[in-house]
């Protein structure tokens, strides 16, 4: 403790320490150790009940799934030949054996393209106008303007008009060197070829969006005269080849390699004149689309078995400088619309609307593929590409698949019977009606018969996953044939799902034992023994173990408690399963072969509703608020109203006034009482008198456990409610504790203060006893 004062008989030979700490340490076993273990006893309390939670919830995991019939019971489906169908079985199936005869699978539609057939190329990238390329004067460095006046150079790039002025005398080079430091994103060159100077123009950074125009007022003359080169706006020509060489453009068609000379200078109109004139099988067209002017190559007679290949062996390249544009096999692709503008491809899927695809010019087929495949009106048809393995340019086929199996969801081309992809001759035509696709897989249902039924048709599905043609059994059909398909009961699974409920259950029991256990001889007991909460989880456990079955009766029921399946309580004394549940397989295994429904219904049922009045017949229930149970039920048709009460009641509830008309009248529990959110279908007429009724809502063992154990683990549960209590209690006795150690730490203080002053006393005790005693003996001197 802090500020202690701490001793050892400084003026006595008394250890002052020990008799302080005897006596903190007798106060602290009166005070505090009596609380210590009383918060262990609440602690063993608290630890007991996790015990128990702990195998309710487990109990209550095992009993969840198998609260339903479906789950408890299984059936078994085997086909004879799993190459035609597999098969699987629930708890509706009935045992026994079928033949199954499938004639068809249900298949969805697939529409396969015959290949891109006449082998067109296209320019993607397209030329810009950005490269103006002028025929040439005899000598860069004579006059072009000998007017004795200063003449104008204008052109414009991006829209925005640029004047140069050319003085008297000024040469090509000059021009030159003018229009480039003008900064107007112009740059100017002179390329020598064919014994002449050419001044080019080009863009000094490229930009598609922008073009370079000449002469944009077509009112400039340079000059006029016949004294010097007139250099006006029809003098100069876009060029593919700004270079003062020549290039070359290589291509190869059906094998073949074509070599085109492309001369310093010229237009893309003289490199599609040179191919068309090769006359090697390949034509060359212009196409303007975009702002662009696109070069395309085709087929002069379209042959499948050939294809063009521009820049066959890699490495061509028509020019590499930065003054023209690179014609490159990379910048060209196989198009389906190779027409300068926008074509339509039309389909519709099954009874849907025409579904159209805008196709730009130039668009390939991948690009098709994928228009189809991202519109957001696609009502499920996938395009894909199949490469046949061919070596032409007809081995690339459009595939068009349905997603849904069955008849009714076909693929039609060309729905309009007039909308084409395009119908020119430089492309593909894409219609149905061109007949250019081909159907592979047609849609279609499935066909099958059951045990030879119906004798002269088939029954048809649209799916291969069939779930309603045998009750209670899944048909997954995989090819035609005859088979037979046998269902069985899998007895050994619902033992094994009933062994582990009565293992589970006896956790519990083990718990509760264990926490309630009492030892006459020895006086040893349990922490919770004699506890509300325990006693009322175990009185509800042992009431639906040892009872009937909720709405259950003799003889209408085969089975109504769990005695009838082998299920015992061992009340053997100092047996080791004393206090446990005990089930003789045997027994219950006998009842599993003999009647399996009816073992399953006792214990997992789930508000079954019975009638032994045809005219008073269950309709409903709402599983979260009605009771399962039996009740009597009286109509009186005469004042048009209706009550229940339970078998065990001796008085009945209130009367319900009947709804709906006479023959056809409706009673439904009213809230307070067991049966509300029961309803019942009275057929009796208005005025028939007064009807009586039997009417029995069935929940089985296990299922009726499941909802008891929702309540006792919910929040407001007796464990969850003791638990909070008993946590309080240890929290109170912690907090007295601590009240406890201050009062003994200000206990020591006190001690320690008043053995000092003793200390102190004893100290002048003694000087007092020594003075007297040399006193003394002076005297007797």
């Amino acid at each position: 403790m802090a500020g202690e004062i701490t001793f050892t008989g400084l003026s006595s030979n008394i250890d002052l320490n020990t008799i302080i700490d005897a006596l903190i340490a007798a106060r602290r076993s009166s005070h505090i150790t009596p609380l210590e273990n009383w918060k262990t006893d609440w602690e063993t309390k608290l630890e007991s009940i996790s015990a128990l939670d702990s195998a309710l919830s487990s109990f209550y995991t095992t009993v969840r799934g198998m609260d339903r019939i479906n789950e408890l019971l299984v059936r078994t489906a085997s086909s004879s030949n799993e190459t035609v169908l597999t098969a699987s079985a629930n708890s509706d199936a009935i045992p026994g054996s079928h033949t199954v005869e499938v004639h068809q699978l249900a298949q969805a539609e697939k529409e396969v393209h015959l290949g891109i057939q006449n082998g067109i190329q296209y320019h993607s990238l397209g030329i810009q106008n950005e490269i103006q390329y002028h025929s040439g004067v005899a000598d860069k460095t004579a006059s072009i303007n000998g007017s004795g006046i200063d003449k104008t150079f204008v052109y414009s790039y991006g829209g925005a008009t640029r004047t140069i002025t050319v003085h008297s005398g000024d040469t090509l080079e000059n021009l030159r060197d003018d229009i480039t430091n003008d900064l107007a994103g112009v740059t100017a060159k002179i390329v020598t070829a064919g014994g002449k100077d050419h001044l080019v123009l080009v863009e000094t950074v490229p930009d598609a969006s922008k073009e370079i125009i000449l002469d944009p007022n077509e009112d400039m003359t340079l000059d006029g005269t016949d004294t010097t080169t007139d250099l006006r706006a029809t003098t100069f020509a876009q060029t593919i080849n700004g270079s003062s060489i020549d290039k070359t453009f290589v291509y190869s068609y059906g094998g073949a390699t074509r070599t085109i000379t492309v001369h310093s200078g010229d237009t893309l109109e003289n490199l599609r004149d040179d191919i068309t004139n090769d006359l090697a099988g390949v034509t060359a067209k212009i196409v303007t689309a975009g702002g662009k002017d696109h070069l395309v190559l085709v087929e002069t007679t379209p042959d499948g078995s050939k294809e063009i290949i521009l820049d066959p062996n890699g490495d061509m390249t028509l020019d590499g400088t930065d003054d023209t544009t690179d014609l490159t096999a990379s910048t060209f692709a196989q198009t389906v619309n190779a027409s300068g503008a926008d074509k339509v491809f039309q389909y519709q899927y099954g009874s849907g609307s025409n579904i159209s695809v805008t196709v730009a010019t130039g668009a390939t087929l991948q690009q098709l593929r994928d228009l189809i495949n991202n519109d957001a009106t696609n009502p499920g048809v996938r395009a894909s590409i199949l490469d046949d393995g061919g070596t032409g340019s007809a081995a690339m086929h459009l595939v068009l698949s349905g997603e849904d199996l069955g008849k009714d969801y076909t693929i039609t081309l060309n729905p309009g019977a007039g909308t084409t992809l395009d119908g020119t001759s430089d492309t593909e035509d894409f219609t149905n009606g061109g007949g250019v696709f081909t159907e592979t897989m047609s849609a279609q249902n499935a066909e099958l018969r059951v045990d030879g039924y119906p004798p002269a048709s088939w029954i048809e599905r649209a799916t291969n996953h069939v779930t309603d043609v045998i009750e209670g059994v899944t048909m997954d059909l995989g090819s035609p044939g005859n088979i037979t398909l046998t269902v069985s009961t899998d007895t050994s699974a619902t033992l094994e799902k009933i062994e582990a409920f009565k293992d589970a259950f006896n956790n519990v029991r083990t718990a509760i034992k264990d926490a309630t256990l009492y030892n006459a001889d020895t006086g040893e007991s349990g922490s919770l023994l004699g506890n509300y909460a325990v006693q009322i989880i175990q009185s509800q456990l042992n009431n639906l173990i040892a009872g009937k079955a909720p709405g259950f009766q003799d003889p209408d029921d085969t089975y109504v408690n769990l005695q009838q399946l082998g299920f015992s309580t061992d009340v053997t004394q100092g047996s080791e399963t004393e206090g446990l549940l005990l089930l003789d397989t045997t027994i219950l295994t006998a009842a599993l072969n003999s009647d399996p429904d009816a073992v399953t219904d006792v214990f997992s049922a789930y508000f079954e509703g019975l009638s032994n009045d045809s005219q008073i017949s269950y309709q409903s229930s709402l599983p979260s608020i009605t009771s399962a149970g039996i009740y009597d039920v009286e109509v009186d048709t005469d004042a048009a109203q209706g009550r229940f009460k339970l078998s065990t009641e001796a008085t009945w509830h209130d009367w319900i006034a009947l709804t709906g008309s006479s023959g056809d009248y409706t009673l439904t529990g009213a809230a307070g009482y067991a049966e509300k959110g029961l309803a019942l279908h009275i057929t009796y007429g208005s005025g028939t008198g007064t009807h009586s009724a039997v009417v029995r809502m069935k929940n089985g063992i296990v299922t009726q456990m499941g909802f008891d154990l929702e309540d006792l683990l919910s929040t407001s549960g007796p464990l969850n409610t003791l638990d909070g209590s008993y946590n309080d209690i240890v929290t109170n006795i912690e907090k007295r504790i601590e009240q406890e150690e201050d009062r003994l730490d200000h206990y020591e203080a006190l001690l320690r203060q008043r053995f000092v002053r003793l200390d102190s006393y004893m100290n002048q005790m003694n000087q007092l006893g020594n003075y007297l005693t040399q006193y003394v003996a002076y005297l007797s001197k």
